[in-house]
């Protein structure tokens, strides 16, 4: 009968660890859902900032490519004024120098 009062605390005292052991071990499958919920959610931002990164790195190198083009129409624009400039100076020198003579003629 000691023996047997024996076995029911054994029993009962691994029925006990049993129980403990199955909560931890569904407490951690919880855990480990959450971390594969992070984990894939954290992969899916990664990708959506990689086609973030993806379209800047485009928008940069057009924006680079319109800055070069309008860089090239801006230096088209002041080398055709400096021209400008210089022949509206010479024409002034030239009408300047043509009063001269029609004032020395009359």
């Amino acid at each position: 009968e000691e023996e047997l009062m024996e076995a029911s605390k054994e029993e009962q005292r691994q029925r006990k660890m049993v129980s403990t052991l199955s909560g931890e071990r569904e407490a951690n499958a919880r855990e480990a859902a959450k971390a594969m919920n992070a984990a894939r959610e954290t992969h899916e931002e990664l990708k959506v900032k990689e086609l973030v990164i993806m379209d800047l790195t485009k928008k940069l190198t057009e924006t680079g490519a319109r800055l070069r083009d309008f860089s090239k129409l801006y230096d088209m624009v002041k080398s055709d004024r400096n021209k400008y400039v210089n022949q509206i100076q010479a024409s002034a020198q030239a009408l300047a120098e043509m009063k001269e003579k029609i004032k020395i003629l009359q």
